[in-house]
């Protein structure tokens, strides 16, 4: 494909994050080149002309105060400007329930073109060819729901300017929140916080989004939650290293899906895999969450930045200027949050964990639908079979770590409705349980399998796969009863 702007826009978010983080002149001179080179992309208009000015400025008299935030400011609504300048493309994939609700709060007056695609449970994705009207379009978005979610496997949905996830809440479906990945990294600084404070924990809890909506803050007492969605297993033993090398921690509970034996979070290639990558990379590499620096913030207003990933950037942009969200009807995923500093991380940190107190439930025939659907795509992931001894070694190496230490580590693939779990890849299924089932030896390293468990209802669950709060009460009571929570 040949997005002029895509790429333009791409490049120049780049350099915006060098310069922030570095803030050489080199950094300047780069963006001056990208100017150059992209000349097609500038025109005579007020932002394009602050902007180069700014620019001009800043090589003239170096990066000073007055320069940077002037170049900040102006760079921000250039930025918006080039954005903005072509009508959006919407593809549209879904069931016919959210492809409804979509036509009655979108705002057509900023759509260029809408095409849908109904996808269900006789969908196969791996036969959707790419849309032909995806190389013809300057603005293309795609947009999906719980089903339509399965067209990610696909190597052209990689191929749109922004990609947002759309999410009908009726009655009988969970109202999911969904922030991006500045959420989770005021969640996570909450959670070491936390430990700070305590000095010490008998529990972390280190997982996916299953022990993310599993074992809310709420549930779990005095133990922390350093689970966040997308985590692989590489990631959770570099949050063990942190928490052994201070020595606060007592006991562990890993929880991930069966087939997460079969997935490294580096390999994967949608954009809340790559966001989460960056945020744990962060995390992992600067260490540094008690102090984080959000003074890198261009504002256009307070809940935006430049400086987060691209694809959050655009997902504000889309949120902000294009989709006009009902309460009760839909959410779009990059909604933000605009307060400061302490007050803003406790309010998203509230908001995290209001989401995860709904006792709402999907409808037996969306549970189904959804159930078989997703796990079909999860399945997919047992193709990437040279994961599987990578993610053993890893286990065995938290194996060896925890019984060095005289702690105990409790791993578990959580509850599932059985829709989901009867049409997961049996010997993917298999695999996991029986190697887990080996490495454990009921003295430093348990292991249960909670995936058949009877005491979980259809009631217990929000979506496809995850528990609700009925099903984390339960989950959690369980644990307790284990001597893994207090």
């Amino acid at each position: 494909m040949s997005h002029t702007d895509w790429f333009f826009l791409s490049q120049l978010h780049k350099c915006v994050i060098e310069l922030e983080q570095y803030q050489s002149k080199n950094d300047v001179e780069n963006m001056r080149i990208l100017m150059v080179e992209h000349q097609e992309c500038l025109d005579d208009s007020a932002e394009c002309i602050d902007f180069i000015g700014s620019l001009c400025h800043v090589l003239e008299q170096g990066i000073i105060v007055e320069t940077l935030s002037n170049l900040r400011r102006d760079i921000t609504r250039f930025w918006q400007y080039i954005f903005n300048r072509h009508p959006l493309d919407i593809f549209f994939y879904g069931c016919k329930n959210s492809i409804d609700e979509f036509i009655d709060c979108v705002k057509k007056e900023n759509i260029g073109n809408v095409f849908f695609t109904l996808i269900d449970e006789k969908t196969n994705v791996e036969d959707l060819p790419s849309p032909p009207q995806l190389e013809l379009s300057l603005r293309p978005i795609m947009i999906y729901d719980d089903i339509g979610s399965t067209v990610l496997v696909r190597e052209w949905s990689h191929h749109f300017f922004g990609v947002v996830r759309y999410q009908v809440i009726g009655e009988n479906s969970a109202n999911t929140v969904a922030l991006n990945d500045e959420g989770f990294e005021h969640y996570l600084v909450s959670q070491f916080e936390k430990l700070t404070e305590l000095k010490r924990t008998r529990t972390a809890i280190i997982g996916s989004s299953y022990s993310y909506n599993g074992c809310p803050t709420s549930l779990i007492g005095n133990a922390i939650n350093l689970s966040v969605p997308n985590l692989d297993i590489s990631q959770s033993k570099l949050f063990l290293h942190h928490l052994e090398n201070e020595n606060r921690v007592d006991n562990y509970i890993f929880c991930f899906g069966s087939y997460d034996m079969y997935r490294e979070l580096w390999r994967a290639k949608s954009d809340s895999c790559t966001e989460t990558l960056m945020l744990l990379n962060k995390v992992n590499h600067h260490y540094d969450l008690y102090n984080m620096d959000k003074s890198n913030v261009m504002d256009i207003k307070d809940d935006f930045s430049l400086t987060n990933s691209l694809s959050s950037v655009i997902e504000w942009f889309i949120n902000y200027d294009w989709i006009k969200v009902f309460e009760k009807k839909c959410s779009i995923k990059g909604a933000s949050i605009t307060l400061d500093n302490q007050d803003k991380r406790l309010t998203i940190v509230e908001t995290l964990s209001s989401a995860n107190m709904t006792r709402a439930t999907m409808s037996l025939e969306d549970l189904q639908v959804c159930g078989e659907t997703t796990a079909r795509a999860n399945s997919k992931f047992f193709k990437y079979k040279h994961s599987f001894p990578v993610n053993q070694k890893h286990l065995l190496e938290i194996k060896q770590r925890i019984q060095a230490a005289g702690k105990k580590v409790l791993f578990v693939i959580p509850p599932l409705p059985y829709s989901y779990a009867s049409n997961l890849d049996n010997e993917m299924y298999r695999s996991t349980s029986d190697f887990l089932a080996l490495l454990a030896d009921n003295n430093s390293f348990f292991f249960h399998d909670f995936t058949y468990d009877k005491d979980f209802t259809t009631q217990d669950f929000r979506d496809a796969h995850h528990l609700n709060l009925n099903g984390a009460e339960k989950f959690c009571v369980k644990l307790s009863a284990m001597g893994f929570l207090s």
